[in-house]
């Protein structure tokens, strides 16, 4: 349009009015390319499990699926879709409750992640909401990956009304779960519990046992929790055989505690 101009007519503010023109033309704003895609910001790199978390929906065979996997351990959740943002939230809910609270959400800004119900859920228990940009959803890569890997899953192991409550699909995604990754060389379940979980494959004996660290503070918990409850245990107890001789004695019950107390404390 500028060099349309230049080679035809000038008047003094033709510049401004023929960019006026075009930024006013809802054709030419349709017809026009996209822009191109600007630098991601990079998102915060989690230091520990569940502290950053993305979440996506995709439709397979007419139902409806939400998937929620943790950005430290690539470890995915698959929940069936229903009621909008109220489900939504309740998924979210049990998701916290059981792993931990984020300290970010990255979406890619569906109508159920923006509505206001899950605004005001998400403000409440203190989480990040990061939002991906629209129509490019490499900005929301981790999730957009196990959508796609949640779909093989899925092909062939959902029952006839699309529910994942079924053995083939919890098989195929302890699979998964317990699957290491080609270049860590690590499953999400070791990156999670220290150890794979269970499943239906059997593995080398020993290997169900957690890292050395685990086992650590497993004996100091266990020796803190012998400890104090022995302090307390003492507390309400005598020697049977100090009771038993005061009895014999001839002193009535109530004479005998007393004096066997204060012979156990002699």
């Amino acid at each position: 349009m500028m060099a349309k101009a230049e080679g035809s007519i000038f008047w003094p503010g033709i510049t401004n009015d023929i960019h006026s023109t075009r930024s006013n033309c809802l054709h030419c704003q349709k017809m026009a390319p996209s822009q191109a895609r600007l630098p991601p910001i990079p998102p915060t790199l989690p230091v520990y499990p569940f502290q950053c978390i993305c979440a996506d929906y995709f439709q397979y065979q007419d139902h409806m699926y939400l998937v929620i996997v943790d950005r430290y351990s690539n470890w995915p959740i698959v929940e069936r879709a229903k009621d909008g943002a109220t489900g939504l939230t309740k998924i979210l809910r049990l998701t916290f409750a059981t792993y931990g609270i984020p300290d970010e959400l990255s979406s890619d800004g569906g109508p159920e992640f923006i509505s206001h119900i899950t605004r005001e859920f998400l403000r409440h228990w203190g989480v990040h909401h990061r939002l991906s940009s629209v129509a490019f959803p490499h900005s929301n890569c981790r999730a957009e990956i196990n959508v796609k890997t949640i779909k093989r899953l899925i092909a062939g192991n959902v029952g006839n009304d699309g529910t994942l409550d079924i053995d083939t699909f919890q098989r195929a995604n302890f699979q998964y779960r317990n699957t290491p990754n080609p270049s860590t060389k690590m499953s999400p379940a070791t990156c999670l519990f220290g150890r794979p979980v269970k499943d239906l494959i059997p593995i080398l004996p020993g290997k169900y046992c957690p890292h050395a660290t685990w086992k650590e503070s497993l004996q100091l918990r266990e020796e803190a929790l012998r400890h104090g409850h022995q302090e307390k245990w003492t507390e309400h107890i005598r020697p049977y055989h100090l009771y038993k001789l005061v009895i014999m004695c001839g002193f009535k019950t109530k004479q005998a505690l007393i004096l066997s107390n204060e012979i156990a404390l002699e």
